[in-house]
């Protein structure tokens, strides 16, 4: 991996709040999110159970069934972390929010 490789993780809600729509909103995002900055972003969808069927093969796409990412980084309801080169989270929106990621892609990559 590049060192100026950032890393985006978008984290469905926990099993009794994610749906098959949400995973689709939150893919979506990621899918959009690379066609903007290719080669400068890899792009991560968390689920907490099985892998949404409408999904695979769309992306990397981590299951959390126990719940351990989801609860490490907080995430009640789905969201998303842009984790940069140094491991540090550089941003955080839940609920997702397009237009704020674009604006923080915008100022980091100008």
């Amino acid at each position: 991996m590049s060192s100026s490789l950032h890393s985006s993780r978008t984290q469905a809600a926990s099993a009794r709040h994610s749906t098959a729509e949400t995973h689709r909103r939150l893919q979506a995002l990621a899918d959009a999110t690379m066609r903007a900055h290719p080669g400068r972003i890899a792009t991560h969808l968390i689920v907490p159970h099985e892998l949404p069927e409408d999904l695979a093969g769309k992306g990397e796409i981590l299951l959390d069934p126990r719940g351990e990412l989801h609860h490490r980084y907080g995430a009640r309801s789905a969201c998303l972390y842009v984790v940069r080169p140094d491991g540090y989270i550089g941003f955080r929106s839940q609920p997702p929010d397009a237009d704020a990621l674009r604006s923080y892609f915008t100022r980091i990559f100008l």
